[in-house]
């Protein structure tokens, strides 16, 4: 049962968008405002014509006409809400048409005992669902002025005489529809309220992408960088084992978007990143640290690792093609080394890792330098 109403949940949304603007799309609480209201109305196009072929069965021809005049109006709210950009207008209106069709079935029923009278409480839901909390707060006390004054009108003996020829049918079928209506309304407000919260989940996910990434190459930011490196330097701290960063430049980068264009760099900045992302360990952390300078954390690994890691990296670079260099220039790296020692900060690690990486490029670029640091314990 849950599967066939999610299936069918799912292809009324595609539907119930269409009447939804543009505009009040861009805006969650808008949308599902906008998706509660017109499940309301779908749910009252069933509902209230149902009710007018119910009346001519028991011979109540007037009522009949009010229901048919009153699908009429809800069938307007689709159409109002596309012309007024808004679900408050389009809302209130729909809940003016529900209140008036139920003054009205109400007043030919008897007053205050008529079967339609407990139907009021579905104003303040719709509203709630449709306007928000405090149009459900004022149309609450609407309904229950209405209630208060169809006693009233009772009392003073006001009302025509009840032509319906089968009054507890219809209290058994107004109670029973009710149930069943509320239901599936209380049905559909959870699933778009749902949909809503998955929407909003997206759209964090997103927000936390956007945090932690690089808008141009998608891997990690400078920012995420260095506090996956504090997170480490604190495991490492604690436990021991050992992990290096590696500072990876694009050898003569300003060369190429001389050369090329800055499109052409552009691409050649994320064809690097997407290689070397493809290549590390889940454990790994990987990132561009600024301009064409990329930094590589890499979990549980010495510098003598990690040189023989980013060596393999530098050899797969330089045997790249790149499309958008023309004359089918290569492309290199030159790479920085620094096992983190113990109880320094990350700072002072990133500083020889950076100095490892400016003796690779006083020795010619295109090569991996070790940390002398390193290289004295060795």
């Amino acid at each position: 049962m849950k599967l066939h109403t999610s299936l069918v949940f799912q292809r009324l949304i595609p539907i119930i968008h269409r009447f939804i603007p543009a505009d009040l799309r861009q805006s969650p609480p808008a949308t599902t405002h906008a998706e509660n209201l017109l499940s309301s109305v779908l749910l009252a196009a069933i509902v209230i014509p149902f009710y007018g072929a119910f009346y001519l069965f028991l011979g109540d021809g007037i009522n009949a006409r009010f229901c048919f005049l009153a699908a009429l109006g809800v069938l307007s709210i689709p159409m109002l809400l596309k012309w007024t950009h808004s679900t408050a207008i389009p809302c209130e209106a729909f809940n003016v048409v529900v209140y008036l069709l139920l003054i009205a079935l109400t007043s030919r029923l008897g007053g205050v005992g008529a079967p339609t009278v407990i139907w009021f409480a579905v104003c303040p839901l719709i509203a709630t669902a449709g306007a928000g909390a405090r149009s459900g707060v004022i149309w609450s006390g609407l309904s229950l002025l209405a209630i208060v004054g169809i006693y009233t009108m009772d009392v003073m003996a006001l009302f025509p005489p009840v032509v319906v020829n089968d009054m507890r049918l219809l209290s058994v079928v107004s109670t029973l529809s009710l149930v069943a209506t509320v239901a599936v309304f209380l049905l559909i407000f959870e699933r778009v309220n749902s949909n809503a919260i998955l929407r909003l989940d997206q759209a964090l996910s997103i927000i936390h992408d956007l945090a932690i990434r690089d808008e141009l190459t998608g891997v990690f930011n400078r920012r995420e960088l260095i506090r996956v490196a504090e997170r480490e330097k604190a495991r490492v701290d604690q436990h021991g084992s050992p992990f290096s960063l590696c500072l990876i430049d694009v050898d003569h980068f300003k060369n190429i978007n001389d050369t090329y264009g800055h499109a052409a760099g552009d691409q050649v900045l994320k064809r690097v990143a997407l290689n070397i992302q493809e290549d590390i360990r889940k454990t790994d952390c990987f990132g561009r640290y600024g301009g064409e300078e990329f930094l590589l954390l890499l979990v549980g690994t010495n510098a003598g690792e990690a040189q023989s890691f980013v060596e393999r990296i530098r050899q797969r670079i330089e045997a790249m093609r790149f499309p958008e260099l023309t004359d089918g220039r290569s492309v290199t790296i030159s790479v920085g080394v620094a096992e983190y020692q113990n109880r320094e900060t990350i700072e002072h690690t990133l500083s020889r890792a950076d100095n490892a990486l400016y003796s690779a490029k006083h020795e010619g670029r295109n090569c991996v330098v070790v940390s002398e640091v390193e290289l004295q314990v060795s």
